[in-house]
């Protein structure tokens, strides 16, 4: 198999002394000098054996989130630097208060499980993902999906977690946060992912492993090859992990732009980002390891018809493939912003897409052919009983797509931006999350603090 050919003719580049010891130890052929490691199959394999093949994360309130065959999990998009003000729908800078007000928006989405977080920009810069996780964790019950820059950072965070859940030992039995580390392309394992890992790893905390393959730029052009690059860096990382701690949780999988051949531009719209993510998955699926993919981030900076087609095949096809964990909600232009009224029109699609992936229940009921017998020809249906004992099983209801005459629409004229802004300054004026115990949020301040006085002191 081409990954595995990778692995064990070109391997990859170990930024870390520990790691390569660790895999030297285990079997593979380790260059020191170079830092480079080539990894024999067996190995790879063998710590997709060790890896779980699902695993689970908790709400704040202890709601069960199963990662892996069989569902998608769907998170909002984190990476964006810049958020789509709601007032002006002007590009301005991320900040704390954007992570607390998207937090609130996501705690209210039926069909999103995770937080989040834009880049923010108005707090120290050492410490933006400790922040990050502060205004999630304190407001939303959903579990934040953290993306620590460091390691000190991801100890901070792990600490913050654990005040939450009562200990860390508690922390391991219910997580109720998941970690994130990247491979960086082409083949390089940096140091301070390695030591993101570690930290949960060691702590036996469940983490994603996601990298960002730029098709054409750091990624081989052919969409088969972009996979099997994608799947040599993630399953190296996977091994590590499982060479650090035997039977930690894991996902993994690529967040894969496409360089733009005119613009030298990274998109993340491109229908062959789409390719790429719904190929991983399944190979992903054949080594058993829950799987990881961003979609329906749109390329378009504002909110208009190309958002929507780049969400519709960005999201279905790897859906379809049988994607585990997603990311992406409400990112636009290239990534780099955060729109609140994309969070909505996003959870409508997810909507959507869950009924078509839910599929043609086949049964005596549903063939209806009593029904069709009890109307006869030139009859209706409005009245069954088989249509209101069907309803539910049968038909989703968009929240705001528009479904209006055009008598009534001529008297508003509103478009699906417009709704989803409504949408988003209604929940954050009457949705509250259950608040986070006070002592709690105190201790979670505590911690914030004190990592604010050890970079003063640094």
């Amino acid at each position: 198999m081409a990954t595995m050919e990778v692995l064990e003719r070109v391997g990859v580049l170990v930024e870390d002394n520990e790691a390569l010891d660790l895999l030297s130890g285990a079997g593979a052929m380790v260059d020191k000098q170079k830092g480079r490691a080539r990894i024999p199959e067996y190995l790879v394999k063998d710590a997709c054996r060790k890896a779980p093949s699902s695993f689970d994360i908790y709400t704040r309130d202890m709601k069960k989130i199963r990662i892996g065959p069989g569902k998608t999990t769907i998170s909002f998009g984190a990476g964006a630097t810049y958020v789509l003000d709601l007032k002006t729908g002007d590009p301005r800078p991320a900040t704390k208060n954007d992570v607390e007000q998207l937090a609130r928006l996501t705690d209210a989405m039926e069909h999103i499980e995770l937080c989040m977080s834009p880049i923010i920009q108005d707090v120290t810069r050492s410490l933006v993902d400790v922040h990050s996780a502060e205004a999630m964790m304190c407001n939303s019950t959903k579990p934040p999906w953290v993306c620590p820059g460091d390691a000190r950072q991801a100890r901070y965070i792990i600490e913050m977690g654990s005040a939450i859940a009562g200990g860390l030992a508690e922390l391991q039995k219910k997580p109720i946060i998941l970690g994130l580390a990247s491979p960086n392309s082409p083949l390089r394992l940096a140091s301070h992912d390695l030591q993101i890992a570690k930290e949960f790893v060691s702590r036996k905390l469940p983490i994603t492993f996601i990298n960002c393959p730029n098709n054409a730029a750091t990624s081989p052009i052919s969409i088969a090859g972009t996979i099997v690059q994608t799947l040599a860096e993630c399953l190296s990382m996977v091994l590590v992990a499982q060479l650090m701690n035997p039977g930690n949780p894991v996902a993994a999988g690529p967040s894969p732009p496409i360089t733009d051949m005119k613009t030298a531009t990274a998109c993340f719209g491109a229908p062959e980002c789409a390719l790429v993510t719904a190929g991983s998955a399944q190979m992903m699926r054949y080594y058993n390891i829950p799987s990881y993919a961003s979609i329906t981030s749109s390329d378009s900076i504002g909110i208009d018809a190309q958002t929507g087609y780049e969400i519709a095949w960005t999201a279905q096809l790897p859906m379809m493939a049988g994607i585990n964990l997603v990311n992406g909600i409400g990112l636009i232009a290239f990534c780099e912003i955060s729109s609140y009224e994309k969070v909505i029109i996003d959870n409508e699609v997810f909507g959507g897409l869950k009924r078509i992936l839910r599929g043609i229940e086949v049964s005596d009921a549903s063939l209806a052919v009593d029904a069709i017998e009890a109307v006869g020809p030139a009859g209706h249906y409005l009245s069954q009983k088989h249509t209101r004992e069907q309803l539910p099983k049968e038909r989703w209801f968009p929240k705001i797509s528009n479904r209006l005459s055009i008598a009534e629409w001529k008297k508003e004229k509103v478009d699906l931006w417009q709704r989803a802004r409504r949408e988003v300054l209604n929940i954050l004026q009457t949705h509250q999350p259950k608040p986070l115990e006070k002592e709690k949020r105190e201790r979670i301040r505590e911690i914030v603090n004190e990592a604010e006085k050890a970079v003063a002191r640094s």
